[in-house]
């Protein structure tokens, strides 16, 4: 259940904006608050088709909720469900959501990922009413991904292991690589950032030196993302059928 008291303001639709309110989100949002996810963000909904049908089917319409801090308006975008709470991060109105910067911003990631982080970066499942700055089982934002030095110190993995699959994936060093997706199930997803070939790399319980090339990560990534969804659980999920 989501505890709408805990903000200052709950808007459904852009008529319940003030210009306040408004200057803080995107014209994306604005344009498009009240309807259903696909429709307020469709290329997004193309992209993780099966992602975006089950959130439709468990978790209602999105809506924005505000804290007021410090005089500034600090918005929410959230579709509640019955036990569970979505949260998406919604991108500054500062950062581009067209072009060649965003481009530039997102060439590491496989094509379809990129509407992860068009105009949110990527979003929270919780049973919480508001968003925490860390979370598991979807993909981290665009500012939480973890650098591979930063994943083997959380996860107690030895720096020769990591060398190790630096050289087997031919990285030209290990600032270059950074985990995407950490579940609870121990299943981790890393990209080389500096070569930008969409190549995302499997581990599994950080077994790295039987690491897996996903064949097809667009589609593996929408068909984890519906299966987590559905079941409220990473568990029994094969990244490398």
């Amino acid at each position: 259940m989501l505890d709408k008291n805990m903000y200052d303001l709950v808007c459904t639709s852009a008529g319940a904006l003030a210009d306040a309110q408004r200057q803080r989100l995107s014209g994306q949002v604005v344009n498009t608050l009240g309807a259903p996810l696909s429709k307020m963000f469709p290329r997004f909904a193309k992209a993780f088709p099966e992602t975006v049908a089950v959130i439709e089917r468990k978790y209602a319409v999105p809506v924005v909720l505000f804290r007021k801090h410090m005089g500034v308006w600090m918005p929410s975008l959230v579709a509640e469900g019955s036990s569970l709470n979505l949260f998406f991060s919604l991108v500054a109105v500062s950062l581009e959501t067209e072009g060649p910067d965003f481009e530039d911003s997102c060439a590491m990631l496989p094509d379809r990922w990129k509407e992860l982080y068009r105009y949110f970066w990527s979003f929270e499942v919780t049973e919480d009413s508001y968003k925490s700055m860390d979370w598991t089982n979807t993909p981290f934002s665009y500012s939480g991904r973890l650098t591979i030095e930063r994943y083997r110190v959380l996860r107690g993995v030895k720096k020769s292991v990591i060398r190790d699959f630096v050289h087997d994936v031919a990285a030209d060093s290990e600032h270059s690589l950074y985990c995407w997706l950490l579940t609870d199930a121990g299943d981790a997803l890393f990209l080389d950032e500096d070569k930008c070939d969409g190549k995302v790399y499997h581990v599994r319980n950080d077994d790295f030196s039987s690491y897996h090339l996903l064949a097809d990560p667009e589609t593996v990534l929408d068909n984890y993302l519906a299966h987590y969804l559905t079941t409220q659980s990473s568990e029994g999920f094969d990244f490398r059928v």
